[in-house]
């Protein structure tokens, strides 16, 4: 195995090197989340990584802010070194009753709210950059985004998810 230094200076694709996925902490730590198989996590995290890439490209639904995530299911079983049936698995288990409610949840924000939430939780924009792309004060956004997780926490209760 070639020895790892590191150093101030990165050469052509070497950058790559130091590139990772995020998988959210709850999708390890919370018993909610158990039954996900670990392939099924890996994958989520490919697949916010794909969405963080198309947010940076402007891929996405005006109307309602939902970002598009182009990858495809030959693409996953590429990255995932998976046959077609077991990447459609892996993705089915992603789909969840949950997820399902958090796009009808999204639908109910207004356009400007919706962004606000996404900005924050899909593409890990600070406040600062919110306020900036928005024209609302940093503590407005902080109390807009406390708002609209108090509003998802109660619509998922409402609905006996939480």
């Amino acid at each position: 195995m070639p020895e790892i230094i590191l150093s101030d200076y990165f050469y052509g694709d070497e950058s790559e090197e130091f590139v990772y996925f995020k998988i959210p902490r709850q999708l390890i730590t919370n018993p909610k989340f158990k039954h996900v198989s670990t392939d099924a996590k890996l994958l989520y995290g490919m697949l916010l990584d794909r969405m963080s890439l198309s947010a940076r490209n402007d891929w996405y639904d005006k109307d309602t802010w939902r970002v598009y995530i182009y990858y495809t299911v030959e693409e996953i079983c590429e990255d995932m070194t998976c046959g077609r049936d077991k990447a459609m698995k892996l993705l089915a288990e992603l789909d969840t009753k949950k997820s399902r409610l958090i796009e009808d949840f999204l639908e109910t924000l207004s356009p400007e709210n919706r962004a606000i939430l996404m900005r924050r939780h899909w593409f890990s924009d600070s406040y600062g950059e919110i306020a900036v792309q928005t024209g609302l004060s940093e503590k407005n956004v902080s109390v807009r985004l406390t708002r609209i997780r108090k509003q998802l926490r109660h619509y998922f209760e409402e609905r006996g998810v939480m």
